[in-house]
């Protein structure tokens, strides 16, 4: 869908029993997979995870799964092309409590943003060293 690849947003669907996630197009390009491919298994998704997230991300899906909460979450993957990636992902369960039986979500790819975000704070704090040689030298 076109409004997926403008916003860099991939959608999903993620049966429990089953544990199968359907997946856009636009979600399998963010993951670096073919865009034909429509499905993936949680357990295959968090093998993306960027290992110093694994472990948040994990403890999340679980806890959310068993007490039926909305999942919201910013993280990096691991591309399957080797590139890492900052995601937003949030998924809401379709029914209450332990009759949660699957999730509805998006991915969002933050990279651009959080690369610009970060310049930002990198060009801010130079000012501020400047400003105050500046103001000492005076």
């Amino acid at each position: 869908m076109l409004g997926e690849q403008i916003s860099h947003t991939g959608s999903w669907r993620w049966e429990l029993e089953q544990d199968l996630m359907f997946m856009s197009e636009e979600y399998a390009r963010i993951l670096g997979l073919p865009e034909k491919q429509k499905m993936i298994s949680m357990a295959e998704f968090l093998t993306f995870v960027h290992q110093d997230d694994y472990s948040r991300i994990s403890t999340l899906v679980t806890e959310s799964v068993r007490d039926g909460l909305t999942m919201r979450a910013e993280f990096r993957i691991i591309r399957a092309d080797g590139a890492t990636r900052t995601i937003l992902g949030i998924g809401d369960p379709v029914g209450v409590g332990s009759e949660v039986n699957e999730y509805y979500g998006i991915i969002t790819d933050i990279t651009t943003q959080r690369r610009a975000e970060d310049a930002m704070r990198v060009a801010q704090a130079e000012l501020a060293r400047v400003s105050r040689a500046t103001t000492v030298g005076s």
